[in-house]
Formats: structure tokens, sequence, C-alpha cells
């Protein structure tokens, strides 16, 4: 039961890490900025790491290729997009419970490209997710001709961008994986080229918030923190589970203790028609998982 440690310490740093990539909000933090935090403040880390990793891989042009890919479309558009649904919806729970479960597209997907298994289970599990993912993008009509509305809300397509990018990372990466690379210098390279496309924006928002203000750059400080722990302990989580599902079903879980706990940090919405969709939602998320 080592495993069990790990992942309840990942899911209380993914409950505090997400808690202020919201707060970031209140103090106007540019969110290329909480971006950069979350990607570019940790790769002194993954530097080192990678350096001293005893792996023999020997980087193949295809990998490097897929890492800028990685790097410039699914890590940098993809947390940008990230960062925009948190601060731009009700309840930062809705928009990270949606871009989690980025698995009801890569699980088909993976029986094509990777020859994975997908059982019934599978199936039923993915309807659930979709099904409940739709109380939670779709809103009450005040119209007295139609119940309910397909939320237009800004907040929806970027977390569905981030959905669709989140999910080509996780593909791209077991494509990674299974042809030897470290996980160390997967994180790093395509972070190192997510890091430089910030750069200059997030140059311009440390211009903005000041240097002196001690506040936001604190908050930055623990979304960088934040991320680090995060990985860190997943990896770790990952390594001693008897079954990785069990981990990942963990953390789609946390999303829904995020949204319950916006509800009293920051006095966010969570009415009863979302609620049923975070809980279906996680219900779903475990079936797939413990397949």
């Amino acid at each position: 039961m080592s495993w069990v440690y790990p992942t309840i310490f990942m899911m209380t740093t993914s409950v505090v890490w997400y808690s202020y990539i919201r707060y970031a909000k209140s103090f106007d933090i540019p969110q290329v900025l909480v971006a950069f935090a979350m990607i570019g403040l940790p790769l002194p880390i993954y530097a080192l790491a990678t350096l001293y990793s005893d792996s023999l891989y020997t980087l193949q042009p295809a990998h490097l290729l897929v890492m800028l890919i990685q790097g410039i479309v699914f890590i940098y558009l993809g947390n940008l997009y990230a960062v925009k649904g948190i601060d731009a919806a009700p309840n930062p729970g809705f928009s990270v419970l949606i871009s989690k479960v980025y698995v009801v597209f890569t699980t088909p997907i993976s029986v094509f490209l990777f020859e994975a298994p997908m059982p019934l289970q599978s199936v039923i599990a993915i309807a659930l997710i979709v099904g409940s993912s739709y109380f939670v993008i779709v809103d009450k009509n005040n119209s007295k001709k139609s119940g309910t509305r397909l939320s237009t809300a800004p907040w929806v397509s970027n977390t569905l961008i981030a959905f669709f990018c989140y999910g080509g990372n996780s593909l791209s990466s077991k494509y990674l994986l299974n042809g030897g690379m470290p996980i160390s210098m997967r994180l790093f390279f395509p972070g190192l080229v997510a890091t430089i496309l910030y750069l200059p924006a997030a140059l311009r928002g440390i211009r903005k918030i000041g240097i002196k203000n001690r506040k936001p750059l604190f908050v930055l400080f623990i979304i960088a923190l934040g991320s680090v722990l995060f990985n860190a302990s997943t990896q770790v989580a990952f390594a001693q589970a008897p079954n990785i599902g069990y981990v990942n079903a963990a953390n789609a879980s946390s999303t829904a203790v995020l949204a319950f706990t916006s509800v009293y940090i920051f006095r966010d919405p969570l009415p009863r028609r979302k609620l049923m969709g975070v809980i279906g939602v996680v219900i779903g998320t475990y079936i797939l998982f413990l397949v």
C-alpha cells in the first residue's frame, strides 16, 4: 500500500495547485505568466534529472520532431488555454474536470495507434463521462422555449482546446516512452520549447505586476512549486501502484474536491445540475481506469 501515500499527496497538491491558479486571478496576473510559471520555472529541476539520468537512450530525429510538436502545440497552447478556461469558468473545478477527462479521446485512438484493448466496460465508462460532461458544460436557459442550452461561454471553448491538447500530449508521450525516452527528457525538452514561446509575454507580465510586488510573485512561486510536486508525486505513485489506473482515478477525483473547495474559498457557484455532472464524470473515470 506504499502507493497510497504519494497518491494522497498528489491529490492534495493538485487541489492546492489549481486553487492558486484560480487565486492568481485576484492579482490580475497575466494568464501567460501563470502558464510560464507552470512550465518554465520547474525546468531547472527537469534539466538536472536529465543530466544525471543513467539512461542509454539516443535521441532520434522522429522523436525530436514529436517533442517540437509537443512544445509548440500541446504544451504551449494547451496550458495557456487551460489557464484561460480556469480563469473564466464560474468554478475552476468545472474547467479542470473537463480538461482532465481527455481519456475519452485517447482511449479509442490508442486502439488504432498502439493496438490497446478497449473492452465493453471502457465503452460504457466513456459514454458515462461524455454524458455527465454535458451537464457541466450545458447551462440552463431562462427562455420558455427551451430548458437548456449549450454554453457558449469562453471557458468552454478554451477548456475544449486544452482537452484536445492534453490528449495529444498524452498520446505523443506514450509514443516517446515506448521508444525508450526517459521521463525527465520528455518533460524537459518540450517544456523548454514552450518556455521560449512564453518568455516574451511572460517578461511583459512581470513588468506589469512589478518585480517588487511580492504577493503575486509568491503566488507564481507556489504555482511553480505545485507543478513540480504534482508531477513528481504522480510519477512516484505510478511506479509503486499495482495499477496506474488507481492513481489516474484519484487524480480525476481531486477535481471534484477542487469544485467543492472553490465554493467555500472563492464563493464560486456549484449548481445542482453541474454537481450531478461532476459526480458522473468521476464515477465514469473510476470505471474506465479500473478496467
